[in-house]
């Protein structure tokens, strides 16, 4: 069973004549990461500072774990956890002391609680050593740390592998999953790298100019028999089957070396066994995958507001 753990209906942010954001609707489910895409002043950054109270709505609401940000903001927020931009930390301070400096400013310091979100970052070996002896994707990983302490339902994370090497990128990618598998916790985070949000995310939202223009699941848990897909298909004579597969009412586009046919699972072994019965022959059969990045660009018209 789905559970919204937020509900975003009718956001919207106006400043002077200008429409930042556009009445946007989506939830963001338990246990899934929820990837938020969308070119450079599209509204991303915008939309997740008003989630976290940073910025005043001029339309719509934002529910989480049941409570209103517009309307019962400090219950709402208490069931969140985020990084908008880059997290501030004491350098001068160990890890394990900025943990406790912001525990305290909350609330009454849970030592039982820092270890488990240190070893959750896994952060164990380095937490006792100063901030500034760091690198980047370890400041990343203590500030996901810190935005855990208070057991939220929601983490948001504005560009959190932003400036990383690969293999920090690699780091933060494997802990989130690991968060959301261990814990249920949603995670709602934005990025440029197309790349690696398609490894990341669960879902995404592709926002531009404001507005909703798509959204698309990753990696789909129903079965696929009778989903369309594109399979480029090597064989001989190629002519012959583009008459063959046209004559049946399959879409089929011929290219340099190869076919391009439009089908489903299910279909796929009656067009192979047609093709060889009428003298056809197939060489390689090879479901064509679109990137995200591809498909991104395509929606986003190149990315360009």
């Amino acid at each position: 069973m789905t559970v919204a753990v937020a509900k975003i209906r009718q956001l919207s942010k106006k400043i002077g004549n200008k429409e930042l954001v556009k009445s946007l609707n989506f939830d963001i489910n338990q246990g899934e990461i929820l990837g938020f895409l969308g070119p450079n002043g599209a509204g991303k950054t915008t939309t997740m500072r008003m989630m976290v109270g940073l910025m005043k709505m001029s339309g719509g609401d934002v529910e989480i774990n049941g409570f209103s940000v517009k309307k019962n903001k400090e219950q709402a927020l208490k069931h969140v956890g985020g990084i908008i931009e880059n997290p501030e930390m004491y350098k001068f301070l160990s890890g394990y002391d900025n943990l406790v400096h912001f525990q305290r400013m909350n609330g009454p310091v849970n030592g039982e609680r820092i270890k488990e979100v240190v070893k959750l970052v896994g952060l164990e070996k380095a937490i006792k050593n100063k901030v500034r002896t760091y690198s980047l994707g370890m400041k990343q990983r203590l500030g996901i740390a810190q935005a855990l302490l208070d057991h939220p339902k929601l983490l948001i994370l504005d560009e959190p592998t932003n400036g990383l090497d690969p293999e920090g990128i690699r780091e933060i990618r494997e802990y989130l999953k690991k968060l959301t598998r261990e814990t249920g916790i949603a995670v709602f985070v934005s990025s440029h790298l197309l790349s690696e949000m398609e490894l990341l995310c669960d879902r995404i939202v592709i926002i531009q100019k404001g507005q909703i223009t798509d959204t698309e699941e990753l990696h789909p848990s129903e079965d696929v028999i009778d989903k369309s897909m594109t399979v480029a298909l090597t064989c001989e004579p190629q002519n012959k089957a583009v008459d063959i597969l046209s004559e049946q009412g399959v879409i089929v586009r011929s290219e340099e070396d190869h076919l391009l046919i439009q089908t489903s699972y299910a279909k796929l072994p009656d067009i192979h066994r047609l093709l060889v019965n009428e003298g056809v022959n197939i060489y390689t059969i090879e479901k064509v995958r679109v990137s995200l990045e591809d498909r991104f660009l395509a929606k986003t018209k190149g990315g360009r507001d």
